[in-house]
């Protein structure tokens, strides 16, 4: 039986026709795998899911590689630098952007910017200081925020994040 969607509802064809086809997630700086991976691995039954994953360590890229291989997922891996102009080309615009200990949200959310459609949606796992860091970050961006509670780390949460706009674009 197929797993159920784990994929939240803010990330489901919100804000998309329905001839887009499958939802494109993103997950910046995939380290061992977590979240993008295991995404990937969770929603390959239904096939209505797209996944890039983007990690500049060519060990971690290659170990990334070789789980796809053995699970058949298929997942498309970039060994190369997220805030890069080339990087941001090849992958485009996508549905949803996840990352895990990857920056604060400050910088996360400048790196995750030019991959952001009106539609996309960011799940950001964050620690015990995410609410100074969505203070921080609302000084340079528009967004709307929904923390959820980490299961993990009582002391962290997830942030689902929106709306996501430049306070700077005019």
């Amino acid at each position: 039986a197929p797993h159920p969607n784990p994929l939240p509802m803010q990330a489901q064809r919100m804000g998309r026709g329905d001839d887009c086809g499958p939802l494109h997630f993103l997950d910046l700086g995939s380290g061992a795998g977590f979240p993008g991976l295991v995404l990937a691995i969770m929603a390959a039954e239904t096939g209505q899911t797209r996944h890039t994953l983007i990690e500049s360590d060519s060990r971690k890229a290659a170990f990334l590689a070789e789980v796809a291989r053995q699970t058949s997922v298929a997942v498309d891996i970039l060994c190369a630098r997220i805030e890069l102009r080339e990087t941001c080309a090849k992958v485009g615009l996508v549905d949803c952007v996840t990352a895990r200990a990857l920056a604060p949200l400050p910088k996360l959310v400048s790196w995750a910017a030019p991959y952001f459609a009106s539609h996309t949606s960011g799940i950001f796992m964050k620690g015990q200081s995410v609410k100074a860091e969505l203070e921080e970050t609302s000084l340079s961006w528009d967004f709307a925020a929904d923390l959820k509670p980490s299961v993990t780390d009582p002391s962290g949460a997830i942030v689902l994040l929106t709306a996501l706009k430049s306070k700077t674009e005019g």
